[in-house]
C-alpha cells in the first residue's frame, strides 16, 4: 500500500487506493460503529456472523486491491517493521489485526471469540482515523486539516446505516447519532472545500481537470452522502440511504486523490512571481 504523496494523479494507478480506502472505511465502520450504538440506542444486539463476515470481506477485498499498488509485493511484510515511526506501518498492522480478529470471531471457539470480538471493535476504531493520518504528508496541502478525520466520520456513518438496515439496532434508536454524523460530515466537507479553494493557486494540482470541476465533485458528494442519505433515513428507508452513502464513499475517496494539491518548488516560484507582478503593476 504505497502512498503516492507526489506526482500527478493517475486514475489507473490510484484506483487500487480509492478502492482499498473505500472498502477499508466501510469494513472498519461496521465494527467501529458499535460503541456509538451501545451509547445512543437502548436496544442493540451483537451483529450476526453474516455481518462480521461482510466486514471481513470488505477489508480483505480492499487489501487485495491495494496489492496492485505495490511496487514489489514480496516486500509488503516489511511495512510492519516501521510500526513505531510510520503511519503506513500502523495502518498495515491494524488491518492485519482486524482481519485476524474477525476471522477468530467467526471460526474459533467461544473463549477465543470473547477476546477477538472486542479486539475487532477497538481495532476498527483505531483504523478509521489511521486511514486519514497516513496521508498527512508535508507536501500535500489538501490532505491535511479537515481531510484527516473525514474517513472516521463517513466510516462510522456507513456503519450506523448498515446496522440500521440489518436490524442490529432499531431505526428510531440511531436517528440523533446519524444526523450528528451527517452534520459533522457537512462541516468537514465545507472546510476541505475552502482549503482547496485557498490552495489551488499556490500549489501544483494532481488532476487539473478535476480541479476545474472541483465544486461539482464536492457538491455531488454532499448531495449523495448528506442530503440523500439523511432524506432516505428520514423516510425510514435506511437501505437506500446506505446505498447512497456507499456511492458517496467512493466519490469522496476519488475526490480526495484527484483534488490533491502539492507544494512544489515550481508552484512556489510561480506564486512569488505573481505577487511581484501585482506589486510592480506588471
Amino acid at each position: 500500500m504505497k502512498v503516492t504523496g507526489s506526482g500527478r494523479f493517475d486514475p489507473a494507478g490510484d484506483l487500487p487506493l480509492v478502492i482499498f480506502t473505500s472498502l477499508g472505511m466501510m469494513g472498519a465502520g461496521i465494527m467501529g460503529a458499535l460503541p456509538l450504538l451501545w451509547i445512543t440506542a437502548r436496544s442493540v444486539i451483537w451483529p450476526g456472523n453474516e455481518i462480521m463476515l461482510g466486514s471481513l470481506a470488505l477489508l480483505g477485498g480492499g487489501l487485495i486491491f491495494s496489492l496492485r499498488h505495490l511496487g514489489r509485493r514480496t516486500r509488503m511484510p516489511y511495512a510492519l517493521t516501521g510500526i513505531l515511526r510510520s503511519p503506513l506501518s500502523i495502518e498495515v498492522f491494524l488491518v492485519t489485526v482486524l482481519l485476524a480478529s474477525l476471522a477468530g470471531s467467526l471460526i474459533a471457539g467461544p473463549a477465543i471469540a470473547a477476546i477477538a470480538r472486542p479486539t475487532a471493535v477497538v481495532t476498527s476504531l483505531l483504523l478509521l482515523p489511521a486511514i486519514g493520518i497516513v496521508y498527512r504528508l508535508g507536501g500535500q496541502m489538501t490532505w491535511r486539516g479537515a481531510a484527516v478525520p473525514a474517513p472516521l466520520v463517513i466510516g462510522l456513518l456507513w456503519g450506523v446505516l448498515l446496522h440500521a438496515s440489518a436490524g442490529t439496532v432499531p431505526v428510531e434508536g440511531v436517528s440523533s447519532l446519524l444526523y450528528l454524523l451527517i452534520a459533522i460530515d457537512i462541516v468537514l466537507t465545507e472546510a476541505r472545500w475552502k482549503t482547496i479553494e485557498r490552495m489551488r493557486s499556490v500549489g501544483a494540482t494532481r488532476n487539473p481537470n478535476a480541479i476545474t470541476w472541483r465544486r461539482s465533485h464536492l457538491l455531488v458528494r454532499i448531495v449523495i452522502v448528506d442530503l440523500l442519505g439523511a432524506g432516505c433515513f428520514l423516510l425510514r428507508i435506511p437501505t437506500i440511504a446506505l446505498i447512497c452513502v456507499t456511492a458517496g464513499v467512493l466519490i469522496d475517496r476519488y475526490s480526495f486523490y484527484a483534488l490533491g494539491i502539492q507544494r512544489t518548488t515550481g508552484a512556489e516560484v510561480t506564486r512569488v512571481e505573481g505577487i511581484i507582478r501585482k506589486g510592480t503593476g506588471g
